[in-house]
């Protein structure tokens, strides 16, 4: 089974990190946490950390990180995911560098857009299964269950 690894990057502002795969709809939930898939060799959290440089540039090598955990994502393939915070996101341009080739052959970045949202904002774009994943994790911490 294949397994993706992402992370909730959470700002100064408590606003979180989501981006925006390119080709998709703009619609409500359509919108993704940093991430991809585990390569042979790399632990889930080496892949988070690389995914989320490639997608956004953001360098989170000196982070810590509260692991949710793996789960069934889709078919044949689960998510493992972690949050961690960072304090320097107005100094940062965001871009992702990670490029795949669409249906006419031509390069276009994973994602076009990245945005920092508030939690409400979250829940409605953010992709319905990752969400639960990630509000499941964080209320259970704050509840001590973790």
């Amino acid at each position: 089974m294949k397994v993706t690894a992402g992370v909730l990057i959470i700002n100064e502002d408590g606003k979180y990190l989501a981006v925006h795969p390119t080709g998709y709809s703009h619609e409500d939930g359509q919108w993704s946490l940093p991430k991809g898939i585990v390569d042979e060799g790399e632990s889930p959290i080496e892949a988070a950390k690389r995914e989320v440089f490639e997608e956004t540039g953001i360098d989170l090598s000196g982070n810590s990180f509260k692991d949710l955990g793996q789960h069934s994502y889709v078919h044949e393939k689960d998510i493992h995911l972690f949050v961690t915070k960072i304090n320097n996101s107005k100094e940062l341009k965001i871009h992702c560098s990670s490029l795949f080739v669409d249906h006419d052959g031509k390069e276009k970045p994973e994602n076009d857009k990245a945005k920092w949202m508030n939690w409400p904002e979250l829940a409605r774009n953010l992709n319905k299964k990752q969400f639960l994943i990630i509000n499941q994790g964080i209320m259970q911490d704050s509840l001590g269950i973790n």
